[in-house]
């Protein structure tokens, strides 16, 4: 039974992970400049998904209980929580990265290197940034409700949503990066 569980789960952050090794690879063959600029930006995304991810354990740990409780009404509760919260975190994430993107982006412009270099990384990391801020919001609201279909035991669901959303994720990314279908290429 702990594998039924478990096996979905590792499958999906595995595919993930590898889905990220592949947009790098992506992104990296335009050059260092745009790799370092969508690197950068990935840094400030990556501690709002770990936000996410920090705010829906926690609820999870009562849904967990709630639904081997079999006790439906508190579950339900759990799961208005962790929505409540996650659309407030990223409404403050997208508040944040909004309002001092190149301050917080220019952090990581610091040290060796030239001013050219700088200056091109922060607009390649500003036009990702504008870009990544649009998918926030679905992504805690998804992240929220699988994570509550996993407190309930169900592992296979979030498992195909992840591997759907990753496919798509790769062929939208190769169509966008390197302008296919009669789209313009990344510049």
């Amino acid at each position: 039974m702990v594998f039924s569980l478990v096996i979905p789960v590792i499958v999906q952050n595995t595919v993930t992970n590898f889905v990220n090794l592949l947009d790098n690879v992506m992104v990296g063959s335009l050059g260092t400049t745009y790799m370092s600029g969508v690197a950068i930006a990935n840094n400030l995304l990556f501690v709002f998904n770990v936000s996410i991810f920090g705010v829906i354990s926690g609820a999870s740990i009562y849904g967990a209980q709630f639904a081997g409780a079999k006790d439906w009404e508190s579950f339900r509760q759990t799961l208005r929580l962790r929505l409540l919260v996650a659309v407030t975190v990223t409404a403050a994430a997208v508040f944040i990265l909004t309002k001092w993107p190149v301050e917080l982006l220019s952090l990581y412009l610091r040290g060796e290197g030239s001013p050219t270099d700088s200056a091109a990384m922060l607009n390649y990391g500003m036009q990702y940034l504008k870009i990544m801020l649009w998918g926030l919001l679905p992504f805690a609201l998804t992240q929220s409700y699988a994570s509550a279909l996993r407190d309930a035991g169900e592992t296979v669901l979030p498992m195909r949503a992840t591997l759907t959303a990753v496919f798509a994720n790769l062929i939208l990314n190769y169509i966008l990066i390197f302008g296919k279908l009669g789209l313009p290429a990344s510049e």
